[in-house]
């Protein structure tokens, strides 16, 4: 099957353009993410070439000059950053842990 996504130029681009904006508005800029940030395996079928961790990838690569916060999946009264984050955590630890063997 022909790839129709190059996951590379879409981080580069991607990361690119953000810090753009980031810079037009004053070292702030609020965005908003749709779908999953990490194992969106929905959007790698949809999109051959798209790897189901692009867009936290994408955003590790702003780590250096962006403060990033999440909100995703509020459930049960739960506040939905710490869902989150340990979410996150979870996915970064596994991924050094793959690393690492």
């Amino acid at each position: 099957m022909a790839l129709g996504f190059d996951n590379r130029k879409y981080l580069e681009t991607q990361s690119e353009h953000i810090m753009k904006r980031i810079a037009q508005f004053g070292g702030k800029l609020y965005l908003e993410f749709g779908g999953k940030l990490f194992d969106d395996y929905h959007a790698s079928r949809v999109l051959p070439g798209f790897e189901p961790d692009s867009k936290i990838r994408m955003l590790l690569q702003l780590k250096e000059d962006a403060d990033c916060y999440g909100c995703g999946n509020y459930r049960d009264g739960q506040p939905c950053v710490g869902f989150c984050h340990r979410q996150l955590t979870a996915w970064l630890r596994e991924r050094r842990m793959k690393n690492h063997e």
